[in-house]
């Protein structure tokens, strides 16, 4: 099963035949080849986020200026910080409402 899973990497999804097909060549049930291959998926996607990237200087040095014109763009604004940072819309909108959060609690310290 792992080999099977290994080659359908992009769509891990099985159908029955697939599933009867398993479970044959296993010797277990289709429900027991079901219950793998979820746990399977649940264990591949927690892999795949833990691969997650920092931004890198010149990335921050943008927003961080961007951020002191504004607070809060809009979707045209974003889409333009996009292109120059190479970051995703929504990596940059986490990053803005990170930023203010941020902002809110040092001014309540102050």
């Amino acid at each position: 099963m792992n080999k099977w899973f290994q080659k359908n990497i992009d769509n891990p999804h099985g159908c029955s035949e697939t599933y009867k097909d398993l479970a044959s060549l296993c010797k277990i049930s289709e429900k027991q080849v079901r219950r793998y291959l979820i746990r399977k998926r649940k264990f591949f996607k927690k892999n795949k986020n833990q691969n997650l990237k920092r931004m890198t200087c010149e990335q921050l040095n943008i927003l961080t200026k961007y951020y002191q014109l504004n607070k809060n763009p809009d979707c045209g604004q974003i889409l333009k910080l996009e292109e120059k940072t190479g970051l995703s819309k929504k990596k940059i909108k986490a990053w803005f409402a990170n930023k203010r959060f941020q902002n809110k609690f040092k001014k309540e310290d102050n």
